[in-house]
Parts: C-alpha cells; sequence; structure tokens
C-alpha cells in the first residue's frame, strides 16, 4: 500500500555516493541467513594425509522393506593412529559440503595431536557429494531430517570400528558445529553405547517457528558498539521504508537507491509488490548486519567486524545514514565476492526451486529441514522492530509453501517442530559427556544449551565477545584469554572421557574409585 510522498527522502539525491575504496567483484550472492553454518569458506587450512571416500549408506533407516541405498562422501585421516587403535573422532557435516580439509584443520585437531586416534568426517545426507537420489524434488527430499542423519552416523561408525580394525572397547569422541553441533549432542544422547563424549559448538538445541531473539541478539551486537549505531542504522531502514512505501514518482529517487544499494534489480519494479519488498528488507538486514554479527572476528572475514561497520554508521562525513549503509552494503558484496545486491523474491524462488543436485548448492536443502524440522525463521517481530517489520512469520510460511507445496503450512511445520523438541530435549536434553560451546555474540546462542547440568555431567562454556563456532577454529596469535581458555577447557574434558574419567554431578570417578565406594557401601550395610 502506497502513502503520500515523504520530504525525507528528497536529500538522498544530494549526497555522494562513496565506493572509492571497495572495488567492485564479480559474482552474486545472497546470504540469507536462515542458513547457519559458512564454515566450509572460514576454516583454515593445513595440510594432512586425507583420504576420500564413499560409504554405501541404507535410504531410509526406518522403513522396512526399504532397501535402497546411496555413496555417503567421507574423508578419513591415519596420521594420528596408534597401535591401540582404541580411539577415534568423527566430525559430523552439517548443512553445506564437507570439504577434505576438515580432517586437518580446526582445534579439534590440537585434541587428536595429543591423545591419538582415528580422524574421519562425515558429510551429510543430500548435501555436497553426498546426493541419496538424483534430484532434489519435494518428493525425494523426504529422507532429509535430522533422525535419517543420526542413523547415518551411528551405523557408520559400526562400519568404520570394522574397516579400520579398531578395537571393540573403542572410544569416539564427535564434533559438530552449528546444526552439526546440535547433532552431536543428539548422537550421544541416543547413542552412548557408540560415542564417549561430544562437543557441540554453537548447536541450536530448540526448535523454534518464529525466531525473532535472533535479529535481537544482532542489534544488541551492534548496540554494544554504541547506542548512536543502532539508531543509525534504524534511520536508514526507516528511511527506505518511506521510499518503498510512498508510490514516488520522482524515479531519480529509485535510481539513487538502486545505485547506493548496488541491487541487481531496480526497487522501483517491486513497488506494491509485498513479498520483494518484504524480502528487501530482509536481506539488507541479514547481509549487512546478521552475517557481520553472526561471523563477528572470524579471521577469514578481516576487518568486517561489528566496530567496522558501527565505524561507518556513525561517520557523518560519509554522508546520509542511507549512504552510510550503501557504504556497508559494498563492503560486503566486496568480501563475499557479490556483484550487487540479489533481493527479489522471486529470484529467491527460482534459485530455491531448483531441483537439480548440485553439490555446491545448500540452500533448498537447508530451507526443506527448517521447513519440516526446526523453523528458526528470523522474523523482523522484535519490540523495537529497528529493520521495519516486513519479513514477519508469514513471509516465511508463505515461502515454504512456494517452494515446496501449500501443504507445509503453519500446522505442519508447527507439527515438525514438536517432535523434534520431544524427541532430543530442547535445551532441557539430558546427554552425558557433552561440552556445549557458545559465543556470547552469537546470535544463536540463545536456543543453545548455556549452563553446566550437573546432574547428568555436562558443561556449558560461553565465549565472551566472540560468536558462531569460535572455539570450533584453529588457535591464533590474537586469541582472548576467554577462547583460549574455552578451548583448553574442552581439551581437558575430551582426555577426561577418553580416559575412562566422568565429570557427572561435579565431580570425576575412575573406574578404582567407583569401585572402592562400592566396597565401602557394601561394608556399611553388613556392619
Amino acid at each position: 500500500m502506497c502513502r503520500g510522498k515523504p520530504f525525507v527522502v528528497t536529500s538522498f539525491l544530494f549526497f555522494t555516493i562513496f565506493f572509492d575504496s571497495f572495488p567492485e567483484s564479480e559474482g552474486f550472492l545472497g546470504v540469507r541467513k536462515q542458513n547457519l553454518n559458512l564454515l566450509t569458506d572460514l576454516v583454515p587450512l593445513e595440510q594432512g594425509n586425507v583420504s576420500t571416500l564413499f560409504y554405501e549408506q541404507k535410504l531410509d533407516h526406518f522403513t522396512t522393506g526399504e532397501a535402497r541405498t546411496w555413496k555417503q562422501r567421507y574423508h578419513v585421516s591415519e596420521d594420528y593412529v596408534s597401535e591401540t587403535r582404541n580411539r577415534a573422532y568423527l566430525y559430523l557435516g552439517g548443512e553445506s559440503s564437507l570439504r577434505s580439509t576438515c580432517a586437518s584443520s580446526g582445534a579439534w585437531i590440537e585434541h587428536i595431536k595429543e591423545y591419538g586416534g582415528l580422524v574421519v568426517c562425515l558429510e551429510h545426507r543430500y548435501y555436497g557429494e553426498s546426493q541419496p537420489l538424483e534430484n532434489l524434488s519435494t518428493e525425494n527430499l523426504k529422507y532429509l531430517s535430522s533422525t535419517q542423519a543420526l542413523e547415518d552416523a551411528a551405523t557408520f561408525i559400526q562400519f568404520i570400528n570394522t574397516q579400520y580394525n579398531l578395537t571393540s572397547d573403542v572410544k569416539w569422541i564427535v564434533y559438530g558445529a552449528s546444526y552439526s553441533g546440535s547433532l552431536a549432542a543428539w548422537l550421544r544422547l541416543k547413542y552412548p553405547h557408540l560415542v564417549a563424549g561430544a562437543v557441540s559448538h554453537s548447536g541450536p538445541l530448540e526448535a523454534v517457528l518464529e525466531f525473532k531473539e535472533y535479529l535481537q541478539v544482532v542489534l544488541d551486537d551492534f548496540a554494544s558498539h554504541s547506542t548512536q549505531c543502532l539508531t543509525n542504522i534504524k534511520a536508514a531502514f526507516t528511511e527506505l521504508e518511506e521510499v518503498v512505501s510512498s508510490c514516488l514518482e520522482d524515479s531519480e529517487i529509485y535510481n539513487y537507491v538502486d545505485e547506493v544499494l548496488t541491487l541487481c534489480d531496480s526497487i522501483e519494479q517491486s513497488e506494491g509488490n509485498d513479498k520483494d519488498l518484504a524480502s528487501f528488507f530482509e536481506v539488507l538486514a541479514d547481509d549487512n548486519f546478521a552475517y557481520v554479527a553472526q561471523y563477528n572476528k572470524n579471521p577469514s572475514l578481516g576487518n568486517l567486524t561489528v566496530d567496522f561497520v558501527c565505524d561507518i554508521m556513525v561517520d557523518e562525513s560519509i554522508g546520509t545514514v542511507v549512504d552510510r549503509l550503501g557504504k556497508v552494503n559494498t563492503a560486503v558484496l566486496n568480501k563475499t565476492g557479490s556483484e550487487c545486491l540479489d533481493y527479489t523474491y522471486t529470484s529467491m524462488i527460482t534459485q530455491y526451486t531448483n531441483v537439480t543436485a548440485d553439490p555446491s548448492s545448500m540452500m533448498r536443502q537447508w530451507f526443506y529441514q527448517t521447513c519440516t524440522e526446526f523453523g528458526f525463521f528470523q522474523t523482523s517481530a522484535q519490540d523495537d522492530p529497528v529493520f521495519g517489520s516486513r519479513f514477519d512469520i508469514d513471509f516465511f510460511v508463505e515461502t515454504c509453501q512456494d517452494l515446496f507445496g501449500t501443504e507445509f503450512n503453519e500446522s505442519l511445520i508447527t507439527a515438525g517442530i514438536n517432535q523434534v523438541n520431544t524427541r532430543y530435549g530442547a535445551t532441557n536434553i539430558k546427554a552425558s559427556n557433552v561440552v556445549y560451546v557458545h559465543g556470547s555474540m552469537d546470535p544463536w546462542h540463545v536456543l543453545g544449551k548455556l549452563e553446566d547440568d550437573n546432574e547428568v555431567g555436562s558443561k556449558a562454556i560461553v565465549i565472551q565477545g566472540l560468536s558462531h563456532c569460535a572455539g570450533y577454529y584453529t588457535a591464533r596469535a590474537n586469541d582472548s584469554d576467554d577462547l583460549i581458555n574455552a578451548r583448553a577447557e574442552v581439551h581437558k574434558l575430551v582426555g577426561e572421557w577418553l580416559t575412562g574419567e566422568s565429570t557427572s554431578s561435579g565431580f570425576k570417578t575412575t573406574s578404582f574409585s567407583l569401585f572402592v565406594i562400592i566396597l565401602i557401601s557394601i561394608y556399611a550395610m553388613i556392619v
């Protein structure tokens, strides 16, 4: 719906657009933050002797008579295997392709260097080269779920035990980051006889339909720089809302918005198109602010941090608040290798209705998982809607329907969410020997386990000032003390799980001390 012409937008035409320090680059990318994980691009790489192989995996672990199989990719390194062959480490792939460098990169390799054992990385079904069926049609995607993925991992562990002649008492430590961090905890919960312990980096454990807290944490992250930064972000979005809501006849203003935000398609063509405009504001919010906050201070993003963005947003010498937003947007486009901001709803739907089983694609699959199991829809329904109010829960539910069919309504999505929380326990999960590692600035941490559970013997670590999966990456010289201490704590816990010690009830119990306790109890009963 159009409103009267606002006077504020007329000032847009009088300011220079600043692109000088951010040269244009080729390519397209819409970050679309329903996807949790950019680890495939961000993990520092190391060299190692890694073999890439395929395992003949069941298509359906739950249907009697379903005999079809498919080839699941995994990467394995025997660099640290000892003669005892009684220790193994599994990194679970998540919602993206899993490269072979997984088996030689990351903080977990430091555990393995000290404790020894076989290193294995298992790619998640339907991602990367692990494609069960010929395409990603909605019918074929019915075998994509966390429950199937956990069964994949359980059967795979048993295969590896035999294939690599591991001992009958082999101890597996499972790792995951982001969605696969959730899988790691759930695998320990469901298969404690196969998995001795699990390290869950930034794993969201509670499925929710409307995840409005996500962008609230993002806003809090930027407010931690200065209240003025947050005020200016809101002002920029407010002015853009005035432009798109007013049915202006002055094409120069639309041209200005197109240019300052480097849009692939003119915003003028989206006038009156509610889905396009919702997508426009969602992409602006997610690509320029959520993306930066979620990976704040990640080495691979260089200076693209919360502080960097806020320094631009409070710099009046750049021009209006929309000019400043444009400069932030250009910096992100440059970092992601994108030529322009692809914002239209039609473009998104066209991309994600492509059913080709492309190893480099992940968003159709991840959208399917959010529409059937997790929700996680990052709406603009905060108490103070800085990014406007256009991308509400209806927008995301309708996206599910446009991608997969009208039956994917709110009722179906909610039923899937309830099943997930009932199955795994959400943040009340009762799994022993799990450490949950989160960053305080990570928008996903609010769905994770943030406190120790001494009753079952699980540990929670929150790293102050850092964000998504910060504890997973290889150590660097400028790591904070909090990050260093977190890695040391995880390292210690892994050692305890491997040596048979337990952190249950807040104290360690060795096999010998347990035997002594039993003897004392028997003696007390006799006397």
